[in-house]
């Protein structure tokens, strides 16, 4: 019996659809559906930010196979996505992807990157700009529910809680 595009892709519109049982009853069966690619080339996780379902994500986070930094057909991540839903929708999200060592300045296939995406949003809080060594650069400073996400590469200012983004 062939299996059916429904079937195989169950998972996914279970996790678009916020169903955790369905989530939790086919990860048991089978825990490598956690990394199947469906047609749109998204991971279950990608479905479950979108639609912004905290448990669902929650439990696609504990399973092994999981990859904070996985991207979809388009270059999002998982907190590409978080971050750039309405409302700071997302912020427990986010909070709990920057536990799993997300990284904030992966670019999508346009360029942007989940920082660029919360700032849009106001999940973030960013500004400024510093002159260093002739060039101007951003310092962005990355804020979720009390916690500082390092955005990119060197500290400018620890106290303040600073980086330099290249």
């Amino acid at each position: 019996m062939a299996e059916t595009k429904e079937n195989k892709y169950a998972i996914h519109e279970a996790a678009r659809e916020g169903r955790i049982q369905v989530v939790d009853s086919l990860l048991s069966a089978n825990p490598k559906l956690a990394s199947l690619v469906d047609q749109d080339e998204r991971l279950p996780i990608h479905w479950a930010c979108a639609f912004n379902h905290l448990d669902i994500v929650k439990l696609l986070t504990s399973t092994r196979s999981f990859d904070p930094d996985a991207q979809d057909g388009s270059g999002w991540t998982p907190l590409a996505i978080a971050a750039s839903l309405k409302d700071n929708s997302g912020e427990e999200i986010i909070e709990l992807l920057l536990s799993k060592e997300a990284d904030a300045k992966i670019p999508t296939n346009s360029g942007a990157t989940a920082l660029h995406f919360a700032v849009s949003k106001d999940t973030v809080q960013a500004w400024g700009f510093r002159q260093d060594k002739g060039q101007a650069r951003t310092i962005a400073i990355a804020q979720s529910r009390g916690g500082w996400q390092r955005s990119n590469c060197e500290t400018v200012t620890p106290a303040q809680k600073s980086y330099q983004c290249d």
